[in-house]
């Protein structure tokens, strides 16, 4: 694990879908949807895998890559 602080941290309620959490994370990051994968340690968490079937819980830090060649912030804007 990484020792970096995190750009966004929240707690979702239980029954998110994942689908929520990811469009939390894309707006947050100001980046498109599509162009985020959601992480757990090393495994990627597959969408619309329910986070509550991957053991996901209320501590858990999820790791979010972007898409090789992704804009975001400003450089989407522009």
């Amino acid at each position: 694990m990484r020792d970096e602080k995190p750009f966004f941290s929240a707690k979702f309620k239980q029954g998110v879908d994942f689908v929520w959490v990811k469009n939390k994370v894309a707006e947050a990051l100001e980046g498109r949807y599509e162009d985020l994968s959601l992480y757990m340690g090393e495994k990627r968490i597959p969408e619309p895998f329910c986070l509550i079937d991957m053991g996901v819980t209320s501590n858990t830090v999820l790791e979010v890559r972007l898409a090789e060649g992704a804009l975001i912030g400003e450089a989407l804007r522009a």
